[in-house]
Parts: C-alpha cells; sequence; structure tokens
C-alpha cells in the first residue's frame, strides 16, 4: 500500500489511542511514515509490541503507552508525560473502542456503564485533555472514529451502536467547542464501513484518510484548502470515482486550483475507485 507524503506532518506530535491493533494500528504505522512523533494508547500491551516491531523492521518509530482508557485519572498522567516528552499535543486520534456483541436482554446498568466508558466517555476527556495543548500552539486537529454501524442496525450491538451515534451527533458541537477553546484547531468524526471481505483493506485506505485529513488543516495557511478537502460525503466520493472535479462537485472557486487541493481531489478518485470495484 502506497502513501502520499504530507510534509507539513512531519515532526508534528500526534496521540492515536487503540493503537495497538486494527483501524489504530493501521494509523499509528501511517502517521509514523509520515514522519509524525507518534504516540500510542493501548491497554494490550503485547499487541502495542507487535506494532513496535513491525514499525522497527521499517526503520520507523512509535512510542507506546499502556493505559486502560476508563481510568481517567490514569488517562491524564499518560497524556500530561506526552505533552513533557513530545511538546503540545497537534493531532489526537480517538479510535479506541470495542464492538462487544450483547443481547438487548442481558444489558445490565454495570454492563451499560461499561461499554459507554470504552467507547464514548474517553473521546470526550481524551479531546478536552489535547485542547489544553493546542490552545498554546493555536492549532490542531482531534479526529474521532465513529462507525456506519448504527445507520444500518447491526444486531446485538445496541450499546456500541449508541455510543457511536452520539459522537457523530456531536460533531458539530464539538467543533465549535474546540475552536472556542484552542482557537485554530478542529474536530472531525470519521464512519468506517463496508462489507466484511473488504474491511482489512479498507484500515488502509483509513489509515490514509486520517492522515490526509490532518495534513489538510494543518498545512492550510486559510481555510480553503480544509473546505476543499471536506468534498467527502458518500455522493461526493462516488462522483470523483467517476471522475467529476472539485468544481463540479461543490461548484468553482478560487481554491479549486490549489495543488494540495487538487492533489487530494486525485487520491479521492483513486479511493472512490477502489470502493466501487
Amino acid at each position: 500500500m502506497s502513501y502520499a507524503i504530507y510534509p507539513s506532518l512531519k515532526g508534528r506530535p500526534v496521540v492515536i489511542t487503540g493503537g495497538g491493533s486494527g483501524i489504530g494500528a493501521e494509523m499509528v504505522g501511517a502517521f509514523a511514515r509520515q514522519g509524525a512523533r507518534v504516540h500510542f494508547i493501548d491497554v494490550s500491551e503485547s499487541d502495542a509490541r507487535q506494532v513496535q516491531g513491525a514499525l522497527a523492521a521499517e526503520g520507523l518509530h512509535a512510542c507506546f503507552r499502556q493505559c486502560d482508557l476508563r481510568d481517567l485519572d490514569a488517562v491524564g498522567t499518560v497524556f500530561a508525560g506526552i505533552v513533557d516528552d513530545a511538546g503540545p499535543i497537534e493531532v489526537l486520534v480517538n479510535n479506541a473502542g470495542n464492538d462487544d456483541r450483547h443481547q438487548v436482554d442481558a444489558v445490565t446498568p454495570c454492563y451499560w456503564d461499561d461499554r459507554i466508558a470504552v467507547n464514548l466517555r474517553h473521546q470526550f476527556f481524551c479531546a478536552q485533555l489535547v485542547a489544553a495543548s493546542m490552545r498554546t500552539i493555536g492549532r490542531g486537529v482531534i479526529l474521532n472514529m465513529g462507525s456506519a454501524s448504527w445507520h444500518v442496525a447491526v444486531p446485538n450491538l445496541s450499546v456500541y451502536m449508541t455510543a457511536k451515534a452520539v459522537l457523530k451527533g456531536s460533531r458539530a458541537d464539538w467543533r465549535a467547542t474546540w475552536v472556542a477553546m484552542a482557537y485554530g484547531s478542529t474536530a472531525s468524526c470519521l464512519a468506517p464501513c463496508g462489507p466484511p471481505a473488504r474491511r482489512n483493506s479498507g484500515r488502509h485506505l483509513r489509515a490514509k484518510r486520517s492522515c490526509s485529513r490532518a495534513n489538510a488543516f494543518l498545512s492550510a495557511s486559510n481555510r480553503s484548502t480544509w473546505r476543499a478537502w471536506r468534498c467527502s460525503s458518500p455522493r461526493t466520493t462516488q462522483r470523483a470515482a467517476q471522475g467529476a472535479s472539485i468544481s463540479s462537485m461543490r461548484g468553482t472557486s478560487a481554491h479549486e486550483h490549489d495543488p494540495t487541493c487538487l492533489h487530494m481531489a486525485a487520491e479521492r478518485r483513486a479511493w472512490g475507485r477502489a470502493a466501487l470495484a
């Protein structure tokens, strides 16, 4: 899998939760290949060490921090340590979660609270911690990993889908809130989806997309590049796969000729074709 190179990500402190396996591990590798200073958090040390070993074989490095994200005191300690080691955090990828299957009639209050703590609560408090860092430098990106499961009502996943629906629904408020708390920062939500047969290859695409979205905001001298990148709805992606240009999707504007925007448009067409293949 090849990756576009985004120079603006080089040297940026990036924190990824749940980076020891699955989509999170792909994101750790994707940001490390961009030259970012990656710190990833996971509860499983064995999985995380495997990720570090695979990256070391490529000559890459990522710093692992073990933490149970349900323990908010421990979370605060970990983030303070990252800031001490790497400086203000510029990118947070809130990825950690667990789609544990369950029967609705078997859900207890304790189980509910635990699943919400695993899939929703830490995302807010991790964002709260990095907002303090972003305020000192006037920029930053918070990417929350959502899910398409609640759109299609996956069986035996009620609590998980509730958490992810809340996360998606609060996106606009998060953007307004984090911009107010740390001017120049933004928050967004990515929703992994797709049939199981494509899920492994889809991890690579979502890792690439997270790097592209972070780069688009951090590298923009103004918000025009960011606005251009946000041509990301399923309808827009499908039209891009069919060769439509940014101008035909969003109307002609000054930023459509920006090289960064054109590069991202080309990537989006490639991703769209892959998704429709």
